[in-house]
């Protein structure tokens, strides 16, 4: 049986007009509890928090005016705790198709990207419907058909939820606005950028040479303010991007660059040379090998 919990929480009163800009921000950073309802009172509405939420500085990393925000115990309805299966929700999908519903999705911010098989084709929809009922979190979902083009942008049907495809992604407290229609990012490399940006020491420069939207070069940044990030991308909407994810994570020392990276890495070696080189470009870094190398300290 669903279970559904209610009493007094630790809560956040919020002016009604700022009301969709922080729910989003407090969901993004795990800060919202979930297993209650939002109230609303007279103009006001109460986000329940979880223990700990930090939210002034949630906020203020986005750039949302906490004028009238404050925090205060407010009493909570509980809401029906869900299975995080989709398949739990899915009906109408023979037993013979059973076994090829996958078992695995990508989420980026509040978008799921989803792989499926052609034989379950027919019930797309249905598996995207069933996947925004179980991940209360999720408001679309795509199917992700593939890679295509120099700049490797995903092919993507709408399946549920809303039409977009922009959206604000976090891992380890940076947040990475995205727009999957435009640019390549991946969620699977989470744990590397954390690992990377701990690897570097400071007052190191670092060449970031397939940037995308900056995953890598704003771990590095806000890990370590001391170092210098040159970020390049030949995709302009990743470098336009990339440039909002500076101001919106504070960064002071990552400086982006929209062009080839060949040309650019060779041109900022001869400033000052580089401790260490990020190449993360599946199928084709190799061919920039012999660049980097020059670029980069010899150890």
């Amino acid at each position: 049986m669903p279970e559904t919990t209610a009493g007094k929480r630790p809560a956040l009163r919020v002016p009604e007009k700022l009301g969709e800009t922080v729910r989003r921000a407090l969901l993004r950073s795990g800060a919202l509890d979930t297993g209650h309802r939002i109230e609303r009172e007279e103009g006001w509405l109460f986000f329940p928090l979880n223990a700990g939420a930090e939210w002034p500085s949630i906020l203020s990393s986005e750039g949302i005016d906490t004028e009238g925000v404050e925090s205060m115990d407010f009493h909570f309805e509980g809401v029906e705790r869900h299975s995080g299966d989709y398949r739990d929700y899915l009906t109408g999908v023979p037993a013979e198709y059973q076994g090829l519903l996958p078992t695995s999705f990508d989420v980026v911010g509040d978008i799921a990207l989803i792989k499926l098989s052609g034989e379950i084709q027919p019930f797309s929809r249905s598996i995207g419907e069933a996947l925004l009922k179980a991940h209360r979190n999720l408001r679309a979902v795509f199917q992700d058909t593939g890679v295509t083009g120099e700049f490797r942008i995903r092919k993507l049907q709408h399946l549920a939820g809303e039409n977009r495809t922009l959206t604000v992604h976090t891992e380890f407290g940076n947040h990475l606005r995205v727009d999957l229609a435009r640019v390549y990012f991946t969620p699977r490399l989470a744990g590397e950028r954390h690992r990377i940006s701990g690897l570097v020491n400071e007052g190191e420069r670092v060449l970031d040479m397939f940037a995308g939207v900056g995953p890598f070069s704003i771990a590095i940044g806000r890990a370590v303010p001391n170092a210098v990030v040159h970020a390049i991308d030949l995709n302009p909407e990743a470098i336009k991007l990339l440039r909002e994810n500076i101001r919106l994570n504070r960064v002071k020392n990552v400086y982006p660059h929209s062009g080839d990276a060949g040309e650019i890495s060779l041109k900022l070696a001869e400033e000052g040379i580089f401790q260490r080189v990020i190449m993360n470009l599946p199928h084709s870094a190799l061919e920039f090998l012999e660049t980097a190398l020059q670029c980069v300290e010899r150890g």
